[in-house]
């Protein structure tokens, strides 16, 4: 029978996962107060959360907001990250730390979406949006810049034959 302590815990994960529209699961099996401090770090400038949360109260809060994850992720002792913004930014910083073998990525979820490891390390190969904004705006910017050159030299033949027209004068 569940306690009330339980109870609101589940209730505050209900709340979290609602506020969150993209998580990742990850092992943390074998990792260090000091590496995990250093991940949390990381992802506060992303304005992220891993949290280490027990199996089953997981399961039941992602059951509440009806989102199914395979049973193989509850496995192991899992943590969760809560990402707020850009989730490549994050997935970069999961995938190093996976590189590190700190953690490993389990599965992840998405615009109600489910996400493998193998996506989650895609998308950490993306650049961020502010990266992609600017390339963006870059090749918007780079045929306009080549039309108004285009333009500009028109002008100015038109202008040096009408100066040399006046010179024979």
């Amino acid at each position: 029978m569940p306690n009330k302590k339980k109870i609101e815990y589940v209730e505050k994960l209900n709340k979290r996962i609602d506020d969150n529209p993209s998580f990742l699961f990850v092992n943390y099996k074998g990792i260090s107060v000091a590496d995990i401090t250093k991940i949390r770090n990381s992802l506060k400038e992303t304005n992220s959360k891993i949290s280490i949360i027990k199996n089953s109260l997981l399961k039941i809060a992602l059951k509440n907001n009806s989102i199914e994850i395979d049973e193989s992720v509850f496995k192991e002792p899992t943590a969760v990250v809560f990402v707020n913004n850009d989730i490549s930014q994050v997935a970069k910083i999961i995938s190093k730390a996976e590189k590190d073998n700190l953690l490993n990525i389990k599965a992840g979820f998405s615009d109600n979406e489910l996400l493998t490891a193998e996506n989650i390390k895609k998308l950490a190969k993306i650049p961020s949006k502010e990266v992609l904004y600017s390339e963006m705006v870059g090749s918007l910017h780079a045929p306009i810049s080549n039309f108004v050159f285009s333009l500009n030299s028109i002008i100015s033949s038109l202008v040096y034959t009408l100066e040399a027209v006046e010179q024979k004068k």
